[in-house]
């Protein structure tokens, strides 16, 4: 006789104090549900259990993510790195974005953020599609800036060095015209 253990995976649980969180295989449908306040989750930390629930099972899985009603705020590192997440669902209960919420889900083109969020984490939505598609510059979303990407972050930086360069100049300037003009005044 031969022992066969076999381990469900668990396609359900809580991930807040008041909320829930179900995953539909069949069609790629994770939903977050309930109301109050989504954990903090930490940087795939799967061993310490900190990592989101879904994350080591399904996180390539992943196609749409649905957040009811009645969930105020998600998670930080919530969906990293959902590379299949194509859709997302915010509702208007939303107020608050985690830190990379959504970092590392490379297929999500399209963001919709509701007027009810009052604060978004830092690179809550780097590499995403949405994010790579942004010209550089200052990004955006709804009233709140995300970040500065790329090329505008290093014409800043020129920019700061070159205005640093002029005062240096002008105070050398001023230096030596008060030198001539005490040397003169003698």
């Amino acid at each position: 006789m031969v022992a066969v253990c076999s381990f469900a995976q668990a396609t359900s649980g809580k991930c807040g104090e008041n909320l829930t969180w179900s995953f539909d295989s069949s069609s790629g449908t994770l939903t977050i549900s309930g109301t109050g306040e989504m954990n903090n989750y930490d940087l795939n930390v799967s061993s310490t259990g900190s990592s989101a629930p879904w994350i080591d099972d399904f996180s390539n899985q992943i196609e749409q993510v649905i957040i009811e009603d009645g969930v105020i705020s998600i998670g930080n590192w919530a969906f990293y790195p959902c590379e299949n997440l194509i859709f997302l669902t915010i509702p208007n209960s939303i107020t608050s974005i985690g830190a990379y919420a959504f970092t590392g889900c490379i297929s999500l083109a399209s963001i919709t953020i509701p007027e009810s969020v009052t604060s978004i984490g830092a690179s809550a939505f780097q590499v995403t599609a949405w994010y790579n598609n942004q010209p550089d510059g200052v990004i955006y979303i709804n009233k709140y800036c995300m970040r500065i990407k790329e090329q505008c972050l290093k014409i800043q930086l020129l920019r700061y060095k070159m205005e640093r360069y002029i005062l240096q100049a002008m105070l050398f300037f001023i230096n030596a015209t008060l030198f001539l003009l005490s040397f003169l005044m003698v």
